[in-house]
């Protein structure tokens, strides 16, 4: 059995799974290969850890309810397969560069989730892109949320003019 078809069955072990509690030994154990030598290969075709990928996969799979449904954040991620409100708002914030609940907001604002694309093949190269897919949503929402940043300070400058404005045209004492 070559690597690549070892992390390939690996990935659908995991995708089978997904909802549950899984752990590395776990992983090992199905396989009956040892826990280091699986670790390290799968980092070495992946580029990710097993954990990373898992929680990957399931961040994945949190956000179509996460943006087409208004179900709780709590549930979304109980359901995703994380066994913590917590827990899931790290990872999510780590993978997609923001948290759950304001990833939704701009969803919907910016309709982010149409570029994620298609659907989650079972190759190996297509599990990496659909990795590579979730590191690109998240420059997209560090792109948005500069933009929202930047109108925000635009429209604070805009008001501060306008204050000042008004302070001039009626010779009110300026604010201190």
């Amino acid at each position: 059995m070559s690597r690549e078809s070892i992390v390939l069955s690996i990935c659908n072990y995991i995708d089978s799974n997904i909802t549950k509690s899984i752990k590395i030994d776990d992983i090992a154990n199905h396989f009956h290969f040892d826990r280091y030598y699986l670790m390290k290969i799968f980092k070495k075709e992946m580029g990710i850890t097993i954990i990373e990928y898992i929680n990957s996969r399931r961040i994945q799979n949190s956000l179509p309810p996460l943006v087409n449904t208004d179900e709780k954040i709590l549930k979304i991620a109980l359901t995703s397969g994380f066994n913590s409100l917590e827990y899931y708002s790290e990872e999510f914030t780590k993978i997609v560069g923001i948290n759950p609940s304001s990833f939704r907001k701009l969803a919907s604002t910016y309709n982010i989730t149409s570029r994620l694309g298609g659907n989650m093949n079972k190759t190996l190269e297509d599990l990496q892109t659909n990795i590579e897919r979730l590191k690109g949503l998240k420059a997209e929402i560090i792109k948005f949320t500069v933009v929202e940043s930047k109108d925000k300070e635009n429209k604070v400058s805009l008001e501060k003019e306008k204050v000042k404005t008004l302070i001039q045209k009626r010779n009110l004492p300026k604010a201190s």
